[in-house]
């Protein structure tokens, strides 16, 4: 390294760096929190006339039991993404049944091999999570919310969501 290289490189060293940018700050992000905030600030409408919804989610569920599913970060981003595409078909569907409900997810696979049912309960948690939160309620509270798991072949990965009244589904 010559003399001028030398000062060169010891010039760039010494001058002030320029302060690292936060993350997550760009038009874009801006854009993603807003339509998150708003989705998530208006609950979901419920109606007294209507007693069933169905919806298809374009999701391919992963059993989270086995561990084989990489890198934490990985399931975080998955799980995200699972919550933003319930989050924004619940809200296409408005207005909902009226509470209780009963809600019926059904995993559609093309896979040859079935999942047990403590991996079908595990691989539908972030479906689950994100149904109970839009409802207002928490997922564990069986008086308000029900949940009923089932899986079937068929040519693409899709979950099936059906929400209906409790009263409905099971007549006294």
């Amino acid at each position: 390294m010559t003399s001028t290289e030398y000062a060169a490189y010891m010039a760039r060293q010494q001058a002030p760096s320029k302060p690292r940018a936060k993350r997550f700050t760009g038009p874009v992000a801006k854009r993603k929190a807003v339509a998150r905030s708003r989705v998530a600030a208006h609950p979901l409408r419920q109606d007294d006339s209507v007693a069933r919804v169905c919806a298809n989610l374009p999701i391919r569920t992963v059993n989270q039991n086995n561990g084989s599913h990489g890198h934490w970060s990985i399931t975080a981003k998955r799980r995200e993404r699972e919550h933003n595409i319930t989050r924004y078909v619940l809200a296409t569907l408005q207005p909902m049944p009226p509470l209780p409900w009963l809600v019926t997810m059904t995993r559609f696979s093309p896979g040859t091999r079935r999942m047990d049912f403590d991996g079908l309960v595990a691989s539908l948690k972030a479906i689950r999570d994100e149904i109970a939160a839009c409802a207002g309620v928490d997922d564990g509270n069986e008086a308000q919310i029900m949940f009923a798991y089932a899986q079937r072949r068929e040519t693409t990965y899709i979950v099936e969501v059906v929400i209906q009244t409790k009263e409905q589904s099971c007549p006294k």
